[in-house]
């Protein structure tokens, strides 16, 4: 799976998990078919920044996750370069 497949997906996730998060905070507190009435701007503010937060959060782990993946595939090829180089003066010797 490549890297903006898994981006999309977690954050699909992620606006799957607001969404119930938000839904649950919303039906503890009794708020109704329309929320916009009920809900203070204050409120509204707090859940904005919370959803924020969160995209912040999984786009961080996304960099993470790219970065580490791009570590193992370069120590990958500095373990492998000096077998090549190796079979490389073995080739030559032989020639």
């Amino acid at each position: 799976m490549d890297d903006k497949n898994l981006k999309k997906e977690l954050t699909g996730l992620s606006a799957d998990f607001v969404q119930l998060f938000v839904g649950d905070i919303l039906t503890r507190n009794n708020v109704g078919a329309a929320p916009e009435n009920t809900v203070s701007p204050e409120q509204r503010e707090q859940l904005k920044q919370t959803i924020l937060d969160l995209q912040a959060k999984v786009d961080e782990m996304m960099e993470k996750a790219a970065a580490s993946k791009d570590a193992l595939s370069s120590q990958k090829v500095s373990q492998e370069a000096p077998l090549r180089a190796l079979m490389r003066k073995k080739r030559e010797n032989n020639s």
